[in-house]
């Protein structure tokens, strides 16, 4: 699932079971496997994420990769259902 207003980049890969809440931004050449992206949340030019959670408005630097990490800014974002 793809969220309202999401961006997605050229050559972004996107495989396995995943969502891409709303106002995320996938970068150039990221791959996204299996992942669960939170409204807000950028990933990076090159990044690769497997089996994530990103939370809102967590920013995954640019060729960062990540395997089985829960990743969210401090202080956390309260979201509701309706922003999913």
């Amino acid at each position: 699932m793809v969220g309202r207003d999401a961006i997605i980049g050229r050559d972004v890969v996107l495989s396995g079971g995943l969502t891409v809440g709303r106002d995320c931004w996938l970068r150039p050449g990221s791959t996204v496997k299996q992942s669960v992206l939170l409204p807000g949340a950028y990933v990076g030019d090159g990044a690769y994420l497997e089996d994530c959670i990103v939370g809102c408005g967590y920013d995954v630097r640019p060729g960062e990769r990540i395997k089985g990490g829960v990743l969210i800014r401090w202080p956390a974002t309260r979201i509701s259902s309706s922003d999913l």
